[in-house]
């Protein structure tokens, strides 16, 4: 039995941390969503368009524009999968929120209201819906978006800049608003505003935690106070770890374990490029190489494989690429097949393992199991066309690599709760 690549190789070698240009390149990229199951597809958009990836950001096409209107941010349904949103407009009649249920070929307006800027899904309670305005406060949808409530109780700023959760608990989630004066969290109850974070300041990015207590938010104002700041309490306290003056995104990776995880959190700076930070945000340090622009607008981890971290600039969409554990070259090489069914997985579930056209009966094959910073799990042995793997308990992004091919494979599997 052989094992070849068809497509896509996974190297487990070292390689300098550094971003690669996707496309785009001098184009302002405003936004980016990435398809929660299928990593082949990725929308961007800018000005008033929106792209389109259908091979995970290799090619690009047209989809639509909005006649003039600008798009301020685009996400997909995270259970709804191929049902994405995007925020239109900037103070007119046609601002809205428009939805495509054909993973963004098609676009029809859901929603009319002004000065869209942010949107929350996390996907419990069922069709329960978030979006923030700039001047209209937080708009509530409990039905996918056909109507929509006002859920501002609480604030005392209506100029909605992002939006983020945490669900701690098995009932309700925890939400976060960042606004033109402030952060502020809200539960069951009103809401309610965040101490250690300046009032005077935009608060321009937010990225916690989907069950833990740790979250990182970015401001943004031109001022000292400028940075990137932490809370360990789900929200209510906020303590600045770096001084950054106009910091403009921050993202966590939503797999990471433990703290020395070697993709953890990454934020953006309208001017001053990208910083990492590998130990929670204690230290943090610039990671500007092959960064053709050094004005951030956005990052996107994708929700199951983070090894798809993104950023948006003024010129160009970029990828980065790790220091250590997998990197990914897209070379063509014909052969026999070995494939996993399917890629993604639950934790405890058997992986099933296929072996296609001209597997001899009998041959016995070791695939060994690494994770995605390169840490060896296992080796398990492929009899036939067809065998089941045991299965995996911990989530995480992991890589099956032949034995026979000690560098290269082509599967890579994403196990989740």
């Amino acid at each position: 039995m052989r094992i070849l690549v068809i497509a896509m190789f996974v190297c487990l070698m070292s390689a300098q941390e550094h971003w690669e240009l996707v496309d785009f390149e001098t184009r302002n990229v405003q936004c980016i969503a990435q398809h929660p199951r299928d990593t082949s597809i990725m929308l961007v958009s800018i000005a008033d368009s929106i792209y389109r990836s259908s091979d995970g950001g290799h090619a690009w096409s047209f989809v639509t524009s909005f006649m003039g209107l600008p798009i301020h941010a685009m996400t997909f349904h995270p259970d709804q999968c191929d049902t994405c949103f995007a925020l239109i407009g900037n103070g007119s009649y046609s601002d809205g929120i428009y939805r495509s249920t054909d993973a963004g070929y098609t676009w029809n307006v859901l929603s009319w209201f002004l000065f869209p800027r942010c949107i929350c899904i996390p996907g419990w309670p069922p069709h329960f819906i978030l979006v923030g305005c700039d001047s209209l406060g937080i708009l509530k949808s409990e039905d996918d978006g056909d109507t929509w409530d006002s859920w501002s109780e609480g604030l005392t700023d209506s100029f909605i800049s992002c939006l983020d959760f945490s669900m701690p608990y098995d009932s309700f989630p925890i939400f976060f608003a960042g606004t033109a004066h402030g952060l502020f969290y809200k539960d069951m109850d009103g809401w309610t505003q965040a101490m250690g974070i300046p009032i005077n300041l935009r608060v321009s990015g937010i990225s916690h935690d989907k069950a833990d207590a740790i979250g990182f938010a970015t401001l943004t104002g031109g001022s000292w106070s400028d940075g990137i700041y932490r809370s360990t309490d789900f929200g209510q306290n906020w303590q600045v770890v770096d001084w950054w003056i106009y910091a403009s995104c921050v993202a966590m990776n939503r797999q990471w374990l433990e703290p020395e995880d070697s993709l953890s959190i990454f934020a953006g700076d309208s001017g001053l490029g990208m910083k990492r930070s590998t130990d929670c945000g204690a230290t943090w340090y610039e990671v500007n190489t092959g960064l053709g622009n050094l004005n951030v607008n956005a990052l996107s981890y994708h929700i199951l494989d983070t090894t798809r971290l993104f950023c948006t600039t003024q010129g160009g969409l970029y990828r980065y690429k790790d220091e250590t554990g997998i990197n990914e070259d897209f070379i063509h090489v014909s052969g026999k097949i070995i494939e996993i069914i399917p890629t993604i997985v639950r934790a405890g579930e058997p992986i099933l393992i296929r072996c296609c056209a001209g597997a001899v009966s009998g041959d016995v094959h070791e695939l060994t199991i690494f994770d995605s910073v390169g840490r060896k799990i296992r080796t398990d042995k492929v009899v036939g066309n067809i065998s089941s793997l045991e299965p995996l308990n911990r989530s995480g992004i992991y890589f099956v690599v032949s034995s026979k091919e000690k560098e290269y494979c082509q599967n890579k599997l994403v196990v989740i709760d």
